[in-house]
């Protein structure tokens, strides 16, 4: 029936988590920028509609856990410090996005970001 047909499909949609567009991005940067640079946004989509909460940790090298900064609720990623490309060339960092409902829900993308030498 319609009716039976139509609940299965809301149950269905209710119990999909979170996605980004894309399972990486890869992001240019100069160096020596100034500090609470913007350097990208990398924001998922909850089906749901709930609000979504972003965490980001270093993959390849854990200097860069203090390098970058994530807010929270934007998905906003900004420079901590001035960056260097003699120091490293290369940042990898995981976003993961958790919804705000329960049982929380998450999505998890990887973002490369490339220093570009500025001399």
């Amino acid at each position: 029936s319609r009716r039976s047909s139509h609940s299965r499909v809301r149950r269905a949609l209710a119990s999909n988590p979170p996605f980004f567009k894309r399972p990486h991005y890869n992001v240019n940067v100069k160096e020596e920028g100034n500090k609470q640079h913007t350097v990208t946004s990398v924001q998922a989509t909850d089906p749901q509609g709930y609000d979504l909460t972003y965490t980001m940790v270093a993959l390849v090298d854990s200097r860069s856990q203090d390098m970058f900064a994530i807010d929270p609720n934007s998905a906003t990623i900004t420079t901590n410090d001035k960056l260097d490309r003699e120091f490293m060339d290369v940042h990898y960092l995981r976003i993961v996005a958790t919804s705000n409902d329960s049982p929380q829900m998450s999505a998890t993308t990887t973002v490369q970001i490339n220093v570009e030498d500025v001399n």
